[in-house]
């Protein structure tokens, strides 16, 4: 059964389940394909979810004849079309793509792809490109979501699509054939390249990544040196998978106008992993925005941002999660005198931890509070932050109250300007948070308004516990009463809680 729905201008089609036959009990008349076309031709949007019942094939064969005496398709204005579910249509129903005209369709989003039905995407990509009308030189199809099962029968069909401004690809699977980098580099229009390599077996979730065997982990045997396509037109460019694959990928892609780009990296070697690192700014030397998430329990190298690229300096954006952030990584990143240079340009940094006190094997590898005026140094223009951090309390966190009294009492006040700062903080070597003192409150909070003295949000909470939440939200009252004070002696209004 088909239900319509108008919205404003536009007719959206859902395709709802109902019955088991989808079927008529007389002859279908030309009036009554005339009285559905006049409403076909009103629909934008498809998007279809599941579609396992059955269809008469005398239904088919009504519509197939009469659209093919009108030379025209179902759905003439169609601008959208998707399919969430693929493996959820039946073969015969599949018999409803040679419906859908090409001639205007601008996004195309189908997911689920099965290796049994993969034949009938391709079949249908290259049906809408092939049948596009002569007169115009491309289709003009600008956004494409593919997912699942996919090999060179569907990824052959990108060739066709010059208008291409968007492309997202997950595959479920570990191979990805680069020779398809090929044909993507002479799109001209594409800015937006996202593709995810995913194992069949895994979720999409990525923290499923570190359940991957170490066959997914192994090097790549051929030792050549990749093909490099340059993409002249990419702005975006986002990888996910595993870093030994993932690697190859970076390795043949040049980006000259390459401005963001986002690897999510699973499970890993050791080498593989440094090497997607180093390769960021040699594939994007004018990269603006760079984000880097590492899955799984293994030991990242201790020189992984060591040395670090001058081009570095110019990033306004990054963003590092991984199982763990050492402070040799930290003084790699913002030690001016170990980088070389400052981050003049960054706006927003996000650092994330997410692993866990395994992680973790001396205390001297953790970042500690006091960092934060190392960084603050470093990153002059930051307005948005967001970071884990060390400070324990009880007895085994005098020694770090010292380090910031000290701190505070040996250099004059900053006058930085972040303006959003959120702090997890995280104690791995212990497995019971025990409550905050209100001396400790008061020296964590004195600290941080020394070093980010105008900062309007603040979140601070415990990365694996909730135990000290009102010990947080004594600091965050209490910066607030820093800045009060301060606009009150400058004669500025106070804004209450």
């Amino acid at each position: 059964m088909y239900t319509y729905v108008v919205l404003g201008l536009d007719l959206c089609i859902t395709f709802t389940k109902y019955l088991l036959i989808q079927t008529s009990s007389s002859v279908i008349l030309p009036g009554d394909l005339q009285t559905f076309e006049s409403y076909s031709r009103r629909i934008r949007h498809i998007h279809l979810y599941s579609f396992k019942e059955k269809v008469s094939n005398h239904v088919y064969s009504s519509i197939t004849r009469h659209l093919f005496n009108r030379n025209s398709g179902f759905f003439p204005a169609l601008r959208c079309f998707g399919i969430r579910w693929f493996n959820n249509i039946s073969e015969e129903n599949l018999l409803v793509l040679p419906l859908i005209p090409p001639s205007f369709l601008s996004t195309v989003d189908i997911r689920n792809v099965t290796g049994a039905n993969e034949i009938h995407l391709a079949s249908f990509l290259s049906g809408i490109a092939h049948l596009h009308p002569s007169s115009s030189t491309s289709h003009p199809l600008s956004l494409l979501r593919l997912e699942g099962m996919l090999t060179l029968s569907t990824l052959a069909q990108l060739d066709y699509f010059k208008k291409l401004t968007t492309l997202e690809v997950f595959l479920n699977g570990t191979h990805f054939p680069l020779v398809v980098l090929s044909s993507l580099s002479k799109l001209p229009s594409l800015s937006n390249f996202v593709l995810w390599l995913l194992d069949a077996e895994l979720s999409a979730d990525p923290a499923d990544w570190s359940m991957l065997g170490a066959e997914s982990s192994a090097e790549p045997e051929s030792s050549a040196e990749p093909v490099v396509y340059s993409f002249s037109n990419l702005d975006n460019l986002e990888v996910r998978g595993d870093a030994s694959i993932v690697l190859g990928i970076l390795q043949s892609i040049d980006g000259e106008r390459l401005s963001r780009v986002t690897l999510e990296l699973g499970a890993y070697s050791t080498t593989s992993l440094e090497a997607c690192i180093k390769r960021c700014p040699e594939m994007a030397p004018h990269m603006l925005f760079y984000s880097l998430n590492v899955y799984g329990s293994i030991s990242v190298p201790w020189d992984m941002f060591a040395p670090l690229p001058n081009n570095y300096g110019q990033l306004r954006s990054l963003t590092i999660e991984s199982a763990a952030i050492p402070i040799q990584h930290f003084r790699d990143l913002f030690d001016c005198a170990r980088a070389g240079f400052s981050w003049s340009a960054l706006e927003i940094l996000k650092l994330q931890v997410s692993g866990r006190a395994a992680n973790w094997l001396r205390i001297s590898k953790v970042v500690p509070l006091s960092s934060l005026s190392m960084l603050a140094a470093s990153c002059p223009r930051l307005h948005t932050l967001e970071l884990s951090l060390y400070y324990p309390l009880g007895e085994e966190g005098n020694r770090e109250t010292e380090v910031l009294m000290t701190y505070i009492q040996s250099s004059q006040p900053m006058d930085h300007k972040l303006a959003h700062l959120k702090i997890v903080f995280c104690d791995p070597f212990v497995t019971v948070p025990q409550p905050g003192a209100i001396m400790d409150a008061i020296t964590v909070s004195r600290f941080i308004d020394h070093i980010f003295p105008n900062v309007q949000n603040v979140e601070i909470s415990e990365g694996f516990d909730d135990v000290r939440g009102e010990w947080y939200a004594g600091i965050q009252v209490m910066m607030k009463n820093y800045r009060d004070v301060r606009k009150a002696a400058k004669g500025g209004p106070i804004i209450p809680n």
